[in-house]
């Protein structure tokens, strides 16, 4: 049976404004059942608290500390800067399209009688099929949602942008699901873009610098916790919407520990080749399906043991 909050009917569920729900008890919000709901506005409250409940109990099973939740209301208040504010919606949205995505994907192919989960796992009769090697870490880790920090970096021209962020997700997926086990995990695929003005201009440095801010604050999920992020450049946003044939779309990989110079921006043309430059060009599939699993798994990888001096862009071969 569906939970219902105390005193409620059926009829009033599915006719409840977000006020109604805002009203109730934020711990027990995930537990209503969204698709109950009429109204979307309402139902984004109810995905909201789902979404918190996923990362608080993720961040137990870590072992990380608590940190506030972040759809609970009044939380968009606490913070002054408009600018942040903004990126911080943006963010949010992000994570509310995909949690409804997800639970009503679930929903469709269960009949409605299937539970939401709170983490990917294998199933029992699953569990000992082949697996690659991304689909392994995130199953055995039970990581809810796992991918990459995408950085950002140029700011001139909003339509270009658009493009790339409209386009970019939809062949990985694909690549993903055919994948040894990809199709398990390829709702868990986060891939979060981090845009704010303040990093224009600001290179690798500014990108570090900007996503060590989002770690001090609690604001990336321990799957998306990576000792390297992702950068867009122009070169790179180029490379997707006016590709040169024979060659594969790429972004930055910036290495979180590198000491680069203030306002350091990448290199035009090939980078350099005499010495570790704590980046490297890498395909967006082989990041998802290569890169990722090296750096999260236990006594994983680093970026300057993965660094090709001979490879222009990395595609998963060591």
């Amino acid at each position: 049976m569906s939970y219902l909050p105390p005193g409620w009917t059926e009829q009033r569920l599915v006719a409840a404004t977000s006020d109604d729900l805002k009203a109730l008890p934020y711990e027990t919000l995930h537990l209503i059942p969204p698709h109950k709901i009429k109204a979307r506005d309402a139902q984004d409250v109810v995905f909201g608290a789902i979404v918190d409940e996923q990362i608080r109990s993720e961040r137990v099973r870590f072992n990380l500390p608590p940190n506030p939740p972040r759809f609970k209301p009044g939380m968009e208040d606490t913070e002054e800067d408009p600018a942040k504010r903004e990126t911080t919606a943006i963010r949010n949205r992000q994570f509310l399209d995909k949690a409804r995505l997800q639970y009503f994907d679930e929903l469709a192919q269960s009949n409605g009688n299937a539970p939401v989960p709170t983490h990917a796992s294998a199933p029992a009769s699953d569990a000992k099929l082949p697996r690659d090697a991304v689909v392994q870490v995130v199953e055995d880790q039970g990581y809810a949602d796992f991918g990459f920090l995408m950085v950002r970096l140029v700011y001139n021209d909003e339509a270009r942008w658009d493009r790339f962020n409209d386009s970019f997700l939809a062949p990985l997926e694909r690549e993903l699901s055919e994948a040894q086990g990809g199709e398990r995990i390829v709702d868990n695929l986060l891939m979060m873009t981090v845009e704010d003005e303040m990093i224009d201009g600001t290179g690798f440095q500014g990108t570090v610098a900007y996503c060590e801010e989002l770690h001090n604050n609690d604001m990336v999920q321990p799957g998306l916790d990576t000792s390297m992020v992702l950068a867009v450049d122009e070169q790179a946003l180029k490379s997707f919407l006016e590709p040169t044939p024979g060659q594969k779309p790429w972004v930055w990989a910036v290495d979180m520990s590198y000491p680069f110079d203030e306002r350091q921006q990448p290199p035009v043309g090939d980078p350099p080749t005499d010495a570790y430059p704590g980046y490297f060009r890498v395909t967006l599939s082989a990041a998802v399906l290569e890169l990722w699993p090296l750096l999260k798994a236990p006594g994983g990888f680093h970026g300057r043991r993965l660094w090709d001096p001979n490879t222009r862009v990395w595609d998963g071969d060591l």
